[in-house]
């Protein structure tokens, strides 16, 4: 499911006011309210052609995006290197080398079917706590999915921390986004 810049934005506008509501510097009732941007990493875990990277910038999101191509996809990274994208390559069934770095945003579309189509090489539930790990605290997890996926996914998604004082909303036909409270 391919997200327009209009679906993005409503998206965005739905995790922006949740992401560090409870940050221990948030300002109180006497301060400026917070800045218009308040997703400032993003981990797209499945980029295809880093068309989600494109997407942010199109909305005027300054944001810093990485793009993960798959390693048993095919392999679009010269083309997202070459778009001037940040980008590598892994095989989510190892842990992804991300420290000191986290995420507040991740999206990964089309990344179930892939890793746990025909023959699947790793559990579903260590993808997501991998996917629990790299988040921080109040984060969004945006699943664009078949539906059969955005079942096992959602499942998936209660099982885990992500899961704990949390929120799933399905915007429509394979699409999760999950709010982490």
């Amino acid at each position: 499911m391919p997200l327009t810049g209009n679906l993005l934005s409503r998206i965005i506008g739905l995790c922006s006011p949740l992401i560090f509501s409870d940050h221990p510097k948030r300002p109180g009732d006497e301060d400026p309210s917070p800045p218009y941007n308040m997703l400032r990493n993003v981990l797209d875990m499945n980029a295809h052609f880093g068309g989600f990277n494109a997407a942010l910038l199109e909305t005027r999101k300054s944001v810093w995006v990485m793009n993960v191509v798959p390693a048993n996809g095919r392999d679009t990274l010269p083309l997202i290197l070459d778009r001037g994208f940040i980008g590598l390559l892994h095989d989510w069934c190892e842990p992804f080398p991300t420290y000191p770095r986290t995420y507040d945003l991740v999206h990964a579309e089309g990344l179930l079917s892939l890793e746990f189509g025909v023959q699947p090489r790793c559990q579903l539930i260590d993808l997501f706590a991998e996917i629990d790990r790299l988040l921080r605290p109040e984060v969004a997890v945006l699943i664009g999915e078949i539906p059969k996926c955005v079942n096992y996914a959602a499942g998936a998604l209660k099982i885990t921390r992500i899961g704990r004082n949390s929120r799933t909303r399905n915007k429509g036909v394979g699409l999760i986004l999950h709010l982490r409270l």
